[in-house]
């Protein structure tokens, strides 16, 4: 499962019968702390969710089907819950500006080669 935050709602007048009477909804993708992970994606609503509400969606298509019951769906996300609120535990947010730029360990140096003297 993921976080994300519905931004948009999907209007497709021309679609798949299989998605008749579902709600498509623009889902962008969190991390815990609310901060962007990657770009949106369309989610069909199971939960009658809308703009603004932070929700649990799968992004994995058998795992969609299973929770839609449509075993040959042509479906990859699917919003399945709302979020109330979440709890991090001491150290379990993600790392701090200051760790993302920490410098790479330098490798020692290896003992350069002169060439023979003429």
């Amino acid at each position: 499962m993921k976080i994300g935050t519905v931004i948009g709602t999907v209007v497709a007048t021309l679609k798949h019968e299989g998605f008749e009477g579902r709600k498509l909804l623009l889902v962008r993708p969190e991390d815990p702390s609310g901060g962007r992970a990657e770009g949106p994606v369309i989610a069909v609503d199971t939960v009658r969710a809308g703009a603004g509400d932070r929700v649990l969606f799968l992004d994995e298509g058998n795992s969609a089907r299973q929770v839609l019951d449509w075993p040959d769906g042509c479906v990859r996300a699917v919003i399945v819950g709302y979020i109330d609120s979440i709890d991090l535990a001491a150290g379990g947010g993600p790392p701090t500006a200051a760790a993302r730029r920490s410098p790479p360990a330098r490798r020692p140096r290896s003992p350069r080669r002169r060439p023979p003297s003429r």
